[in-house]
């Protein structure tokens, strides 16, 4: 497959910020894609655009990219990796400050579709026979629910145990509306205000916040016939210090000994099934107590921020279990699929992740699939987040048929 054209444009996401979309004319036919942006980030992300501008990433795609690319021809998946390395002839840097990881990402994602004629998910993994479990972000707080008395843990995540995606879906819309009834009953400031990701924001505690959440699902379990595990992204870097956990609902502020302490009452109490970024981002070693004193599935976000490096770091360390992966947060797709690879090998369980700042792209959902990834987080209402959930439909369709 042969490069014709490249074009980019600028378009807004789901907080209505800019974000790149770019179109590729190749002789496979004319395919695009747009790249998200994360709200809570982790140290090692790439820059997602040159100095921190859209418009700056689109004029260096008009002016350069045909003239950079114009010989590279993409016969196979192993093609993106010289791909990249004629784009890093002219962006030098370690995380693509001059060209923007989520220009890279961007490009890649149009190219796959259009090397795959529309079907990723086939192309990557023709013998395809399963579609990802979804885990349901119900409940936000922390940096997702901005200038708001919330719960200060991220993300409460709702995992269905049920045979088929569709019934998954299913389960995470009744959940969710049981849950809008259930926090009118015990959360006086409770407006149904919903943050970044489309979840529901209470002004409860941690502690209150999962109790009502543990006793909801208990009720939707026994209505459903299959049961809802409780999953948690902690997102424990954005109140850390540098000294201690500077917690603000209710106020107070613990030292690391204590966080990792409180998270292994909370794993327990709660019967929580996925962990996600329980402690600050530069604990390998805290990570890896915790994996061994507690039954949840520890996962990486902010600690390894999808690259390879960090991930060898926590294996080494054995921090983790689990993996997220977000392939804007390296800006390489080659990569992030190395990232996959090197995790399955190594009995670490990746999950592919949406971001705070969507688009309406739904690569993750065919990567997903072409990659064989157990979990996708992808959230439960709003538009960028049903388009993936609509695609992994789609796909679970035609693999039925």
């Amino acid at each position: 497959m042969k490069i014709k054209r490249i074009s980019a444009k600028k378009i807004l996401n789901s907080k209505e910020k800019p974000a790149i979309e770019l179109t590729v004319s190749t002789t496979n036919g004319k395919f695009k894609a747009s790249a998200p942006a994360g709200v809570s980030r982790g140290i090692k992300e790439v820059q997602y655009f040159p100095s921190n501008s859209v418009d700056k990433a689109v004029e260096i795609v008009k002016k350069n990219f045909n003239n950079w690319l114009k010989k590279i021809t993409i016969s196979n998946i192993h093609d993106f990796e010289k791909l990249e390395t004629k784009l890093k002839e002219h962006d030098k840097s370690d995380n693509w400050k001059n060209i923007g990881g989520n220009t890279v990402i961007a490009l890649e994602f149009a190219l796959l579709r259009a090397l795959s004629k529309g079907e990723p998910w086939k192309y990557l993994n023709p013998d395809a026979y399963s579609v990802p479990t979804p885990l349901g972000n119900c409940i936000g707080g922390g940096s997702h629910a901005k200038n708001q008395l919330s719960t200060d843990f991220q993300e409460y995540l709702l995992i269905p145990q049920a045979e088929t995606f569709t019934d998954c879906m299913f389960a995470n819309n009744y959940a969710y509306q049981k849950l809008q009834t259930v926090l009118k009953k015990f959360d006086p400031n409770f407006k149904s205000t919903i943050d970044d990701e489309s979840a529901w924001i209470t002004s409860m505690s941690n502690t209150k916040t999962l109790k009502i959440l543990q006793k909801t699902l208990e009720k939707v379990s026994n209505e459903l016939g299959f049961q809802i595990k409780i999953g948690v992204d902690v997102a424990a870097s954005e109140y850390w210090t540098g000294k201690f956990y500077h917690y603000k609902n209710p106020e107070r502020k613990i030292t690391k000994e204590k966080q990792l302490d409180f998270m292994e009452r909370v794993s327990k109490r709660f019967d929580i099934f996925y962990l996600e970024d329980p402690l600050q981002q530069k604990d390998f070693d805290g990570f890896a107590k915790l994996r061994k004193s507690t039954k949840s599935i520890i996962c990486g976000d902010d600690l390894t921020v999808s690259h390879v490096s960090l991930l060898k770091k926590a294996i080494k360390k054995e921090s983790i279990n689990a993996i997220l992966v977000k392939p804007n947060q390296v800006g390489s797709l080659y990569e992030t699929i190395n990232l996959v690879e090197l995790a399955k090998t190594k009995g670490i369980m990746p999950i592919i992740s949406h971001r705070g700042n969507e688009t309406m792209d739904s690569m993750i959902a065919d990567l997903a699939v072409g990659l064989e990834l157990p979990y996708i987080k992808c959230g439960i209402k709003g538009k960028e987040r049903i388009a993936k959930l609509k695609r992994l439909q789609e796909i679970e369709k035609k693999i039925q048929d």
